[in-house]
């Protein structure tokens, strides 16, 4: 009898044991899962704020920066400055040599603003051949500067010089109290103005 009931413990140790063995290993698959979602959700967020082009902030993710900026600086009275930044004649280096060329002269308009920008600059793609550029704080002088070396940089880049193109380029200052709509709005009339003085201005 007692070597039956031995008997019966050994055989209900072993099974228990295997049951805990099936709950250690699916407690291990579903943690491990959860860690693969979470990456996983991490790496889509990421890609969500960037232009997978050119791999800059995108639109979306450009907007609340500006605003959170804009506000910023109205708190504590600093201005920030806005460059648009327009590929000249995009349509027609499409139309003429591809559009897989326009998508390198895209990227590597990024990389020369990557290469040309401070570290806590920010650079998006707004859209299409539009480039946004937050200078924060900045003055007159600074965004001037930095407007026209940005122009000189990326027309003497080798890419721009092979397909016979530019950029042009229109900047605003804040005074501490627009909103960044306002002082877009007042780069992009700018940047129109200096792509009609311009002789690429079509």
């Amino acid at each position: 009898m007692d070597t039956l009931q031995e008997q019966h413990k050994g055989e209900l140790g072993e099974i228990f044991d295997q049951f805990k063995k099936m709950a250690d290993l699916v407690s291990d698959n579903t943690a491990r899962l959860e860690a693969m979602v979470e990456e996983r959700t991490k790496k889509l967020e990421a890609m969500a704020k960037v232009d997978s082009l050119t791999g800059l902030l995108n639109r979306n993710a450009m907007t609340p920066i500006l605003k959170k900026e804009a506000d910023r600086c109205s708190r504590l009275h600093l201005s920030f400055g806005l460059i648009w930044i327009d590929i000249d004649n995009f349509k027609h280096v499409n139309d003429t040599y591809g559009h897989a060329c326009g998508d390198e002269l895209l990227s590597e308009l990024a990389t020369q603003l990557k290469k040309d920008l401070r570290t806590y600059d920010y650079a998006a793609r707004w859209g299409g051949d539009e480039f946004i550029v937050l200078l924060s704080p900045a003055d007159e002088e600074q965004v001037s500067r930095v407007s026209k070396r940005l122009c000189l940089s990326i027309g003497e880049n080798p890419l721009f010089e092979r397909y016979s193109t530019t950029v042009s380029t229109g900047w605003a200052l804040s005074n501490g109290e627009e909103s960044f709509e306002d002082v877009l709005a007042l780069a992009d009339q700018a940047l129109y103005q200096t792509k009609r003085q311009s002789k690429s201005f079509i």
